[in-house]
């Protein structure tokens, strides 16, 4: 995470050269703010989640939620201003994978504590098991009405969170890039 607040605290400098703003988004204030609040949000979120790799979830139980929710939410927060400054400097959305760790983490969240009733999956009722979560993962336990399906997913949150920042990574060295 270190390298991703070093590439956020890059691009900030880069986009507040001298002339930049107008040159490139006087014409549209509604461009410029939404980098503004993007690199904000990105940076926001990754000091976020430098905490959780300093800290981990903590060993209290209810540390150990607020802070697993937080670590996700925090995750897709990041993604979502990753897209938007990509978006504005290079004019299209970045490439995501369909085996990414990016889109894993974000399954994970929507399921784990985006929409644990009613999943966007189908009519699923999805639970994180209490007994299971630490800093390295936890147990998604996963109900499929429809079929009445019962499902035991481990997510190893150590190995999403590691290839979710080398991605995330590549994202902002392709922004860093293209503003030079």
């Amino acid at each position: 995470m270190n390298r991703l607040v070093e590439a956020e605290r890059r691009i900030r400098a880069l986009t507040n050269r001298p002339g930049n703003y107008e040159h490139h988004f006087k014409a549209n204030p509604d461009k410029w703010i939404s980098l503004c609040v993007a690199m904000d949000t990105l940076g926001d979120a990754s000091i976020a989640l430098l905490r959780f790799e300093n800290h981990g979830l903590g060993s209290e139980e209810g540390e150990k939620y607020l802070r697993l929710y937080g670590t996700l939410q925090a995750i897709i927060l990041q993604q979502d201003a990753i897209k938007t400054i990509y978006e504005v400097y290079l004019e299209k959305l970045p490439r995501i994978d369909r085996d990414s760790a990016w889109k894993n983490c974000r399954r994970i969240r929507n399921l784990a504590t985006g929409h644990p009733l009613d999943a966007q999956y189908g009519k699923l009722r999805v639970f994180v098991s209490r007994r299971t979560i630490s800093t390295e993962g936890f147990d998604l336990l996963t109900y499929q009405a429809k079929d009445s399906v019962y499902v035991v997913e481990h997510v190893d949150l150590t190995a999403n969170y590691t290839r979710y920042k080398d991605e995330a990574l590549e994202r902002i060295e392709d922004i860093e890039a293209s503003q030079r």
